[in-house]
């Protein structure tokens, strides 16, 4: 599906179910149901000598390690951005709207998985605030687009992908306007950096804490301002609901390593 100007876009969110969902300026949006896809763990294919035995001969194993070898060189075949969107690793795919906007703008490989990370973090995120907050409003397909586009404008300046910068959050979110992208779910490229500035909403919020937290970083001022939402919403004490984030936190960030690594096997040029 390619992308013309002006299309508005439809948001597939991978990652939540939801009952209801609202922008952060209170104007209610559709009800969502939306499912939870299954993390998918990595595996080789390959076929233990006990399956050989199994299979009744061992002469069934060079002729199942082949299709192994072929399926491994069908996958790099593939060019590095697609098969960072698509390789079986433990990290949900991205919202296929995403999908098809980095593919049309020729996003880096470092990008596109550096953005199914964070949008993997965000899912656990909004699963956590469902399961804990179930009182709490939060318009849940918006924060997974959000993830899965918030550094959309490292396309326009690459330079961006590795050294410090901040010229892509505006850049990102006029591009996403430009393609026809809704200003609810585009301006999370311009707020993922910014969660101190006004007008910044539960949404935003956790869309920055993801961007964060993948890879390990805790950021205090960030998860007090999470903290004081979710407290100030559900009616509970801050400390209370601080405790049970930080568990989930702690939990999330444990994980880093693997989505670093995947990060890092993804070159920066296309």
């Amino acid at each position: 599906m390619a992308w013309e100007p002006g299309r508005r876009v439809e948001v597939e969110a991978a990652g939540v179910a939801s009952t209801a969902s609202a922008s952060d300026d209170g104007h209610e949006s559709p009800a969502l149901d939306l499912p939870m896809p299954a993390i998918t763990q990595l595996k080789d294919g390959s076929p233990t000598a006990e399956e050989g035995t199994r299979s009744g001969s061992a002469e069934s194993l060079p002729a199942r390690s082949a299709t192994a070898a072929e399926s491994a060189v069908s996958a790099k075949a593939e060019p590095p951005a697609r098969r960072a969107m698509t390789e079986d690793v433990a990290l949900r795919p991205l919202p296929s709207a995403a999908e098809t906007l980095l593919s049309d703008l020729r996003a880096s490989p470092r990008l596109v998985a550096h953005l199914r990370a964070v949008h993997d973090v965000a899912c656990e995120l909004v699963a956590w605030v469902e399961r804990h907050h179930p009182s709490v409003t939060v318009d849940q397909a918006a924060v997974l687009f959000g993830a899965a586009t918030h550094d959309i404008g490292k396309v326009l300046h690459p330079n961006e992908l590795s050294g410090p910068g901040s010229d892509h959050e505006p850049a990102g979110y006029e591009l996403l306007r430009a393609r026809g992208v809704e200003e609810r779910l585009a301006r999370f490229a311009r707020t993922h950096g910014s969660w101190t500035a006004d007008g910044v909403g539960l949404e935003d919020l956790l869309v920055s804490l993801a961007d964060k937290v993948w890879k390990a970083k805790r950021v205090p001022d960030l998860e007090q301002l999470v903290t004081g939402h979710l407290a100030e919403a559900a009616g509970r004490q801050a400390w209370e609901v601080f405790m049970a984030l930080d568990d989930e936190l702690d939990r999330i960030a444990s994980g880093a390593d693997a989505r670093l690594a995947f990060q890092s096997s993804y070159p920066v040029a296309r």
